[in-house]
């Protein structure tokens, strides 16, 4: 349970608290190489289970007649280490105004103009494809959240919910978010091992999916800015990284414009 503060009019501060309606089990086992939007990576999958004793599976009657869904939820493994303290300008435990988004490569700008997870109130939004209602469950494709995160709730995506004149600054409009990577190639090695890794999966069937959804992955550049993101590279060896997907940990080095996986062994 998530409990947030809102201000009386005496002007103190009361909690409000939210119920999980549910779970999510989700192909992005850690934050590391979760994508930063909803549907930027259409083939990986998770799935939502209600919380009985909260709900019961019959709230989800006529929500297969929708092709998508808005999830509402919470940042569970959000650490909220960009605080000020008080030499910063600002009160001490009081969350930093302005941040880093990667569309910017390194400029600043309003965190309520940006997707940020460190906000005041850490709740998140996405969209996903709802591919099967089966029972308590909702069978999802291209949700952006880590494995465990609580669900705070379900609205059925409506084709008015995106306007078509809505408009946007153009560090926004690149659906890749600012990754300069083009292509993702596999070692005969790592294709051998993604191969051989399939029977453990536990949410993909079959190797076509599973490597789709790995390339869709590393496609979008999972670098923070930090970490060389939008700068290029100078190493012939490229920049190694490590990052889990499913039942995965992926070895791969990246390159300007290329990611090229080197190792893929199965952790439990």
């Amino acid at each position: 349970m998530r409990q947030q503060l809102k201000p009386t009019p005496s002007g103190e501060l009361t909690k409000l608290s939210y119920t999980a309606i549910g779970t999510i089990s989700s192909c992005f086992v850690e934050r590391r190489g979760t994508p930063r939007q909803g549907m930027l990576a259409p083939a990986a999958r998770a799935w939502l289970q209600l919380d009985v004793r909260v709900v019961q599976p019959a709230a989800l009657e006529g929500l297969e007649q929708f092709s998508h869904v808005w999830l509402l939820y919470d940042f569970h493994e959000n650490t909220n280490a960009a605080k000020l303290s008080s030499s910063a300008g600002g009160s001490a435990g009081q969350l930093r105004a302005k941040v880093h988004p990667p569309g910017l490569g390194g400029e600043r700008i309003g965190l309520f103009a940006t997707r940020t997870p460190h906000r005041p109130s850490p709740i998140g939004l996405t969209v996903a494809q709802l591919l099967e209602v089966r029972g308590d469950t909702l069978i999802l494709g291209g949700a952006d959240i880590v494995d465990g995160t609580p669900v705070l709730d379900i609205k059925p995506y409506l084709r008015h919910d995106i306007q078509a004149d809505a408009k946007v600054p153009q560090w926004c409009e690149r659906k890749t978010d600012a990754s300069s990577v083009v292509s993702v190639g596999f070692t005969p090695e790592a294709e051998m091992a993604l191969e051989a890794a399939v029977p453990h999966l536990r949410f993909f069937s079959d190797l076509t999916n599973a490597r789709e959804a790995v390339v869709q992955m590393l496609q979008l550049d999972i670098r923070s800015v930090h970490q060389g993101r939008g700068k290029q590279t100078t190493s012939k060896e490229g920049q190694e990284y490590y990052c889990r997907i499913d039942v995965l940990e992926l070895t791969f080095s990246t390159f300007d414009s290329q990611v090229l996986v080197t190792r893929i062994c199965v952790k439990r």
